[in-house]
């Protein structure tokens, strides 16, 4: 209610904190953000003004937008403009370095430029911005996607966090989207969630625009809807841009698109030492980083040319730097890679198994002298650096073998070595072996339901008795182990109940492992039940202290019945 009421009224917001240009702070995990969003009810919200104005601003992109896309849009326009607020601010400033070129990039290939507002819902313009899926960079792209559309990603550099090569290569996949598509709604909700499961998800519902495709989503089979994410995403993005264009309005700083003038590529030969260069320059590594946050390492790649980006005004220092540059010693190489693996250079080989360590090249080196100064076998340094040829050039970067890299090359023991050991088993008293549980093998159809009355158990001791947490967690193939009491249903032996009037009353009864006794419609007194957010049919019938297999009959149900909230369910309880 606090977000609704804060609506109606006009807000001004904190200015944005001050931030280094690769800061991380602010930064949210954006795909956790669109998620937040939720179904806002938006209909009782009391705009100002300017705010409905804003919402009303034509776009540069002609959308065909029905009832249901403009609430979608004014959801995330509320979600975005007062929840988000101080995060849009940063987002906002951090774009000042970006977004007039990336304008001028879309106007170029003949595209519109409001798409690129489309990082401040991706990465909130942050260069290194890393999802956890591995998308990097203002522009989220994956190793793969970025290496189709030109962006190299190795151990020196990776372009995806190159704002400006980035553009070109977003623009390139937007263009190649829409194309395919025929619509920039749907090339949107494709950048986000794969081509792929767009065009499934097309075919499967005939949609010829994003809104089209998500009024009918729930007509899909579950496996081709589209994700909570994307069906907020494309409303986020419009929303995003009609914030964009009414910035003063809403109560913001306007972005000035020229106050960071387009900067100048500088061409670099291999090795060269970026620290180095860097104190050339005048300037500090974070600075120099903050214009170039595509280098991994201080040092440029060991072949080809690479580029350096640098504000106009350092030619003549560049050109200077540049007719004598200074190459990485092998020595600062190794450092910069170790700073990069978190392996402590001063450690040596094999500190540690999981990490990468590394070797740069010297005039005279070879796999056969590599792999003796290190002691590990020589086909398998080779194999790890995917190297079929034995030379190397000087600078060149050889992975070294961890120590589990080493311990999986080890020989199988010999038929002696065998025998020894199963003689030395033989005159070692073997310890007691704990009696095993009933094991099962799940198979197609079962559920913890099902087998828990199978085998005459409660649903809760098969929980327990396999570490699971949920009634969902089940898989094909899976081995159960059951409780040591279980039995199949039509094998087991019931004892007579005692009379409940012999039962202690001091103490009350141990809890059984089998499940609760069950009313009928006869003998159980009716109540109906109204299915709350959450709720399963198993919750449900734990709450009663009921099977869920009478929940079912008693409802007209089958196993593949689905609830919601807001259901209304008849439970007979057994009465006391």
């Amino acid at each position: 209610m606090a977000l609704l009421g804060a609506c109606a009224t006009t807000q001004q917001p904190p200015a944005a904190p001050a931030m280094s240009p690769l800061s991380m702070e602010y930064l949210d995990n954006l795909d956790a953000v669109i998620l937040e969003a939720g179904p806002i009810n938006v209909d009782g919200v009391e705009l100002s003004e300017q705010e409905k104005t804003a919402l009303n601003t034509p776009l540069t992109v002609r959308w065909e937008l029905n009832d249901f896309a403009r609430q979608s849009i004014k959801r995330q326009f509320v979600h975005l403009h007062y929840k988000h607020n101080s995060n849009l601010r940063i987002w906002l400033q951090r774009s000042e370095r970006y977004i007039g070129y990336a304008k001028r990039v879309f106007r170029s290939q003949g595209m519109p430029e409001d798409l690129a507002y489309l990082p401040y819902i991706e990465s909130g313009y942050n260069p290194i911005a890393c999802s956890p899926a591995g998308a990097m960079g203002v522009w989220q792209f994956m190793p793969e996607t970025g290496k189709r559309y030109g962006l190299a990603c190795t151990t020196y550099l990776d372009e995806r966090r190159n704002p400006w090569k980035a553009t070109y290569g977003a623009a390139a996949y937007l263009k190649k989207l829409h194309n395919q598509f025929g619509d920039w709604s749907l090339a949107l909700a494709a950048y986000n969630a794969g081509e792929g499961k767009i065009g499934r998800a097309c075919a499967g519902t005939g949609a010829k625009n994003f809104f089209q495709l998500a009024m009918r989503n729930d007509t899909l089979p579950p496996e081709t809807q589209l994700k909570p994410e994307t069906l907020q995403y494309v409303p986020r993005f419009i929303a995003m841009v009609k914030i964009a264009n009414n910035l003063e309005a809403l109560g913001y700083q306007p972005v000035n698109e020229l106050v960071h003038a387009e900067p100048q590529r500088h061409d670099i030969p291999p090795n060269v030492d970026l620290k180095a260069m860097a104190q050339h320059l005048g300037m500090d590594w974070d600075t120099f980083r903050s214009h170039n946050p595509h280098f991994r390492i201080s040092v440029s790649p060991p072949s080809g040319e690479s580029h350096v980006y640098l504000p106009q005004g350092h030619a003549e220092q560049v050109q200077a730097f540049l007719a004598r540059p200074v190459l990485a010693t092998a020595k600062a190489k190794t450092a910069a890679l170790a700073e990069l693996s978190g392996v402590d250079p001063k450690a040596g080989f094999g500190s540690s198994r999981d990490k990468t360590s590394w070797h740069v090249v010297e005039r005279g080196d070879t796999f056969p002298k590599i792999a003796a100064k290190y002691k590990v076998p020589v086909d398998l340094l080779m194999k790890i650096n995917k190297q079929r040829s034995k030379d190397l050039s000087p600078g060149e970067v050889i992975a070294l073998p961890s120590a589990r890299d080493i311990a999986s090359t080890q020989p199988a023991p010999s038929a002696k070595q065998i025998a020894e050991a199963a003689a030395k088993a033989r005159q070692t008293k073997p310890a007691e072996t704990p009696k095993a549980s009933p094991a099962y093998v799940v198979q197609a159809g079962d559920t913890l339901f099902s087998l828990a009355k199978k085998y005459n158990v409660s649903v809760d001791a098969l929980l327990k008795a396999n570490a699971l947490s949920e009634a969902g967690s089940l898989r094909i193939g899976m081995t159960l182990n059951l409780p040591a009491a279980a039995a199949p249903v039509q094998q087991a032996q019931q004892a007579p109940a005692a009379p409940r009037s012999q039962q202690s009353a001091a103490a009350p009864a141990k809890q059984s492992d089998k499940p609760a006794a069950t009313a009928d419609k006869a003998t159980g007194k009716k109540t109906i039940y109204k299915v709350a957010q959450g709720d399963t049919i198993w919750s449900i019938a734990r709450k009663f202290q009921v099977s869920p297999f009478d929940i079912l009959s008693w409802n007209n149900m089958n196993k593949d019945s689905a609830i919601k909230p807001g259901d209304k369910l008849a439970v007979y309880v057994a009465s006391n």
